[in-house]
C-alpha cells in the first residue's frame, strides 16, 4: 500500500478513516487542527500510550465513530526507516464510540492491506489497561532509574520498584472496574525478561530527548486516578519523585 502525504490545506474533504499516531501530548493540538474536517461518516483510530486518547477524541468529535488500537512493539529510528526489536509489533483494536456501522471492519481491512499484524478485540478496555499497566510501571521505572528496560529485571532495585509499580496498577485497574487476570503480572514479567538488554521504552526515550514527555499519560495519570479513588500508590509515588530528583521535567507537554 503506498500513502501519499499532504498538508493540512490540502485536506479539503472529511476523510474516511483518520489513524492518529502523535504521541499523547499531541492528541490534543491534532483534533484542534482535525475536528472541523471531520464528517458523520469518519473513523478515527487511537493508538496512543495510556488510556485517555480514545476518550478526549469521543469528548472532542462526538459525530465520528472512534476505535481504540493497543499497539505492541519495540520500535527505533533507524535513519528515516522504522526498525521493530524484541517483540514482534501487533494491533488489537475495537469500538469505544460510535455505531458500530463498519468503522472496526475498515480499521482491520486497512492494517491487513498494509501487512500490520491486527485483530479485533473483544474486550478493547481490558487490552487498553493491560498496556498501559505495562507502560507506567516499565516507563516510570526505567526512567526514574535511568536504566535500559531490558535491565531492569535484573537490577534489584529495579526488579523490587517495577514489581510493586505493577502490583499498584493492578489494584487501580480493579478499583475502575477493569478485572485483569489473576496471572496478568507474572505473565508481564516474563515478557519484560524477553525484552533485549539495551531496549527502552518511549517515555525514556522521550526524556532522552529533552522534549515533552508522556508521562502525564502513564504514570502521572495513575497517581491523578489514585487521587480520585483515594487509593495510595506509595511505588508510583516513589518512581514521580526519583524522576524529580533526575531534574526531569515531568509538565513538558505540547498544546
Amino acid at each position: 500500500m503506498s500513502v501519499s502525504a499532504a498538508d493540512w490545506g490540502e485536506v479539503d474533504s472529511a476523510p474516511g478513516l483518520v489513524i492518529l499516531c502523535v504521541k499523547s501530548f499531541a492528541v490534543k493540538g491534532v483534533l484542534d487542527r482535525l475536528a472541523s474536517k471531520l464528517g458523520t461518516d469518519s473513523t478515527i483510530l487511537t493508538l496512543q500510550n495510556g488510556i485517555d486518547a480514545p476518550g478526549e477524541v469521543a469528548r472532542r468529535c462526538p459525530q465520528v465513530t472512534v476505535v481504540a488500537g493497543r499497539l505492541h512493539g519495540f520500535f527505533v529510528l533507524d535513519g528515516a526507516q522504522v526498525r521493530h526489536i524484541g517483540v514482534a509489533p501487533s494491533i488489537c483494536y475495537g469500538l469505544v464510540h460510535g455505531l458500530d456501522d463498519g468503522g472496526p471492519a475498515q480499521v482491520g481491512a486497512v492494517l491487513t492491506e498494509a501487512g500490520i499484524a491486527a485483530e479485533a478485540s473483544s474486550d478493547i478496555e481490558r487490552d487498553l489497561w493491560e498496556k498501559f499497566v505495562l507502560a507506567a510501571a516499565l516507563g516510570g521505572v526505567g526512567a526514574a532509574l535511568d536504566i535500559p528496560a531490558g535491565k531492569l529485571l535484573s537490577d534489584p532495585i529495579g526488579c523490587r520498584l517495577l514489581h510493586a509499580a505493577l502490583r499498584e496498577l493492578v489494584l487501580l485497574a480493579t478499583h475502575k472496574g477493569i478485572a485483569l487476570s489473576a496471572d496478568f503480572v507474572a505473565r508481564t514479567l516474563a515478557l519484560i525478561a524477553t525484552f533485549p538488554a539495551d531496549a527502552t521504552t518511549s517515555l525514556q526515550r522521550d526524556f532522552e530527548r529533552g522534549g515533552p514527555s508522556e508521562y502525564r499519560a502513564l504514570a502521572g495519570a495513575a497517581l491523578r486516578m489514585g487521587e480520585e479513588t483515594r487509593l495510595g500508590l506509595p511505588a508510583l509515588r516513589r518512581i514521580e519523585d526519583l524522576m524529580l530528583r533526575r531534574g526531569l521535567d515531568l509538565t513538558n507537554v505540547i498544546g
